[in-house]
């Protein structure tokens, strides 16, 4: 079967820099649209089928955060955020509001270029779908019907539960801090404890049985995943 080519959203403003970063992420299965304001940005996403976008938040005097709250209200793409904002409230808030991944300028174009397609390999798989399993040896989760197998056997979770192992599959090996957790899956309520998060990750390993492994304490930190031995 012919691998279909994924099209890239870059609505990064107008200069060198975006030109150059553009050529670096064309390739054999990546196609690149560039837009320098945020109203070319969304005539661009209307216009086409869009598999990732990257996003300045400076774009267009800064007006990056109000474009992506109307494209993550009418789609779920994968998006990049590039700020010379490097601040953990900045960051918290942006991966709260709904974005996958969040990098820091200046950064070189081949980090970049990393990122980008370890994401692409996150989110899709080599037909271009957005990947309904993810398998980890005997641990497997199945995104669109939201269930659960270890060994074959199916694992009952809570929603919360669910969201919580979806988000450290998708993300393997990131550290996660407890208060990241609680941004990422207890922003519509008043949850500020620390502590519901370590309940959910002792709930989850007890569930996971055999697999429980994969959900590691940094210690100091939080917690991550990783089915490495």
């Amino acid at each position: 079967m012919e691998q279909r080519q994924f099209l890239i959203l870059l609505a990064s403003g107008p200069g060198e820099w975006t030109q150059n970063f553009a050529s670096a992420l064309r390739g054999e299965n990546r196609k690149i649209l560039t837009a320098e304001d945020s109203k070319t940005a969304f005539e661009q996403f209307g216009a086409h089928t869009v598999d990732l976008l990257i996003l300045s938040l400076e774009l267009s005097g800064g007006r990056g955060e109000e474009l992506f709250r109307l494209i993550s209200g009418i789609s779920d793409v994968p998006t990049v955020i590039l700020s010379q904002d490097d601040s953990e409230e900045r960051q918290l808030q942006m991966f709260r509001l709904g974005c996958d991944d969040y990098l820091s300028m200046p950064a070189s174009i081949p980090i970049l270029c990393a990122r980008v397609d370890a994401l692409l390999q996150r989110c899709y798989t080599r037909a271009g779908k957005i990947k309904e399993n993810i398998q980890f040896e005997r641990l497997r989760v199945n995104h669109f019907n939201r269930t659960v197998y270890v060994g074959g056997q199916e694992v009952e979770l809570t929603k919360k539960e669910f969201d919580l192992l979806e988000l450290f599959v998708r993300h393997p090996g990131q550290v996660f801090s407890r208060q990241q957790l609680i941004e990422h899956l207890w922003a519509d309520s008043e949850i500020n404890d620390i502590r519901t998060v370590d309940t959910h990750i002792k709930q989850l390993r007890t569930k996971l049985r055999e697999c429980k492994g994969y959900l590691r304490t940094v210690w100091g930190v939080g917690y991550k995943f990783s089915a490495k031995r």
